[in-house]
């Protein structure tokens, strides 16, 4: 199959190859995706494609990271996140699981994520930054896989499970500035913590476009390659 992405996909990582492998991968986009722990691509478990990245942080704590560049240095611009994630176990309550998220020590970050019990809304998607939060309740379920988006248009922000948009709880982050944070993207970690533990496909950042605004049929391979 021939990939073909349109302007505004600045990440695509389709996790595709071998079972168990562990060696770097390189995302469609062209950056260098390092696999860290024993993070692992895994051909049992896959939404797309011939595999999903395997990430279980039983013994070490698994995730892959992606060099900083400033395509995903939002600003105050449209913005998309998006991606399917599978849950092998859910975190503890009070605490949380990170999709995706930069982390800067003592200067800015940005996190996509579960919380299991966030500051009393119960629990939640969250698109947190230094700067405000976006957040909406949900409860996922463990071993079902899950289109997860998120979507800045103008100061509007929304949140997307499987194509459905979340009733959103607060908005205090999307009519903002969005930090510019000088650190490696983490894919199933925040500063190498609040770990993800289950499977990622398909990674998706688009940089200057809101994808969706309201309800979508969630993507399909053809449909990930940037043709909507």
């Amino acid at each position: 199959m021939s990939y073909v992405l349109d302007s505004y996909t600045k990440l695509y990582i389709p996790f595709n190859g071998t079972d168990g492998d562990t060696d770097d991968q390189t995302a469609l986009t062209g950056q260098t995706v390092s696999l860290e722990g024993n993070a692992c691509l895994d051909t049992a478990q896959k939404k797309n494609g011939t595999a999903s990245l395997l990430l279980d942080s039983t013994l070490t704590q698994d995730y892959a990271t992606v060099p900083d560049s400033d395509d995903w240095n939002f600003v105050t611009g449209d913005f998309t996140i998006d991606g399917y994630f599978r849950f092998s176990s859910l975190p503890s309550t009070s605490s949380k699981c990170t999709f995706v998220s930069q982390y800067e020590a003592g200067v800015a970050s940005w996190y996509l994520a579960y919380d299991n019990n966030w500051s009393g809304y119960g629990k939640v998607l969250i698109l947190s930054s230094s700067v405000g939060s976006l957040y909406a309740s949900w409860e996922p379920s463990i071993n079902t896989w899950y289109h997860i988006e998120v979507d800045r248009s103008g100061s509007s922000g929304y949140l997307f499970i499987e194509g459905t948009p979340l009733t959103i709880t607060a908005n205090t982050i999307l009519a903002k500035t969005m930090p510019d944070v000088g650190a490696a993207l983490q894919i199933g970690a925040y500063n190498t913590g609040w770990n993800f533990k289950g499977w990622v496909d398909s990674l998706r950042i688009h940089k200057g476009i809101a994808r969706h605004t309201t309800n979508f049929i969630p993507p399909t391979e053809a449909s990930f390659l940037g043709l909507f």
